[in-house]
């Protein structure tokens, strides 16, 4: 799953920015684990059978979604499936609203 495609938690929160922020150092973190692997598929870095294979993605995934799940303030201990639940019930701000409606 993607993070970056669903709507951010409250950034006016006063610790909004800085968990953002976190998020984004996490998943450059991913991408640097990645760039570790050249040599190797995204195919092959993505089977579940080849994670003692990459223990630094691995942990930098795990970080990440630590961070997601920190951002939109639930722990739901990286299970896919409830971070997709939850994610699906965030309501729509106002402006996105409109765009996918715009004649209410």
């Amino acid at each position: 799953m993607v993070y970056n495609n669903f709507i951010w938690s409250d950034l006016s929160q006063p610790d909004g920015e800085s968990k953002r922020s976190t998020v984004e150092a996490t998943d450059q973190a991913v991408l640097d684990a990645r760039a570790q692997h050249s040599d190797s598929t995204i195919a092959e870095m993505y089977d579940p059978d080849n994670d003692l294979l990459f223990p630094d993605l691995t942990s930098a995934h795990r970080s990440l979604d630590a961070a997601v799940e920190s951002a939109y303030g639930v722990n739901l201990d990286g299970d896919e499936q409830r971070i997709v639940e939850h994610l699906c019930t965030l309501p729509l701000p106002p402006e996105n609203k409109a765009r996918i409606n715009p004649h209410p």
